[in-house]
Parts: C-alpha cells; structure tokens; sequence
C-alpha cells in the first residue's frame, strides 16, 4: 500500500515538473557553458552548477556525494547583465532563473523568475 502512495506521490510531482515549461535563451546568443561567462558573473552565482550534459545532484537521494544541485541550461548577455537558466535538482527538480546585473565594479545577482 505505500508502495502505491509513493508512486502516486512521484506521478503527480512528475506532472507538475513535465508542466513547468523549461527556460531557453535565444537561438544564436546564448552562452551554454561556465567557461564562457566572464569570471564575475560566475562569481555572483549564489551556487555551484555543472555545465549542460555534466551530472548534477537532480534528486532529494544522493548517490554520488559532491555533485552540484544546480546545472547550466543557458545564458544570454543583455547589455551588461547576464539572464542565466539553470535546471534545479533536489527534493523539487524544476528551473531556475537567475539575472546577473552590473552593480558599480563587479556584478550581482536576483532571482528573475
């Protein structure tokens, strides 16, 4: 019975991620890997994320200690911001958007979703 349960509970979460639209960049300007984004925007990430095809922590159960929870989907430069989508593991997977503004020297960043 709580077999049942749990894989009711999985099924329904499973509709609502699949029903999370996931966030993309424009075709032709988007940025898909940390290495190129400027070392201050990545410094102004809040987090440690893994690079698109890389592995992440995506679940709540950990089986490879270290991972990151976070992994690129894309970035585009917007003037001197940076819009940045991630793919959020853990309990809840769903996404994660990020803008990355110009704050005097250096950068800082808000949640833009």
């Amino acid at each position: 019975m709580r077999f049942i349960l749990v894989i009711g509970c999985l099924m329904a979460v499973s509709a609502q991620v699949s029903a999370q639209p996931m966030p993309g960049c424009a075709a032709g300007s988007s940025i898909v890997r940390r290495s190129e984004l400027p070392a201050q925007v990545v410094a102004a990430i809040p987090f440690v994320f893994a690079d698109p095809g890389q592995r992440f922590q995506k679940t709540d159960v950990v089986e490879t200690p270290g991972l990151p929870g976070h992994r690129l989907i894309c970035a585009e430069q917007r003037g001197d911001n940076y819009l940045v989508h991630f793919e959020r593991g853990g309990i809840a997977y769903g996404y994660q958007s990020l803008l990355i503004r110009r704050d005097g020297a250096g950068y800082v960043s808000a949640p833009a979703n």
